[in-house]
């Protein structure tokens, strides 16, 4: 007999989060704009609803300051609002200036 499938379960999880984050950290640290761009484009479509929301933001935040994307400075304020007194808050004030 078939298992039952839990739909409500991710199919891919805290471990995946992780593991993009930090390949996305390490492309940050290597200029590697492009790739960033990518790995948080992925991070986006495998967790809607993710655990590290606040990780992501705030390195999605860092990177679109480091490239100079457009809406870059909205996003860091919009970090800012979400994630008050964040542990990352220094760092995305390195990358995108004082709130």
């Amino acid at each position: 007999p078939a298992v039952p499938v839990d739909v409500e379960s991710p199919r891919f999880g805290l471990e995946d989060e992780m593991e993009l984050l930090e390949a996305a950290q390490v492309a940050l640290e290597a200029a590697d704009h492009t790739k960033v761009s990518a790995l948080l484009e992925r991070f986006a479509e495998r967790h809607p609803k993710p655990v590290l929301s606040q990780e992501r933001d705030a390195l999605q935040a860092r990177w679109m300051c480091r490239a100079q994307q457009p809406g870059a400075q909205e996003n860091a304020q919009r970090f800012f609002r979400l994630h008050p007194r964040s542990p990352y808050e220094e760092p995305v004030k390195m990358d995108c200036g004082t709130p």
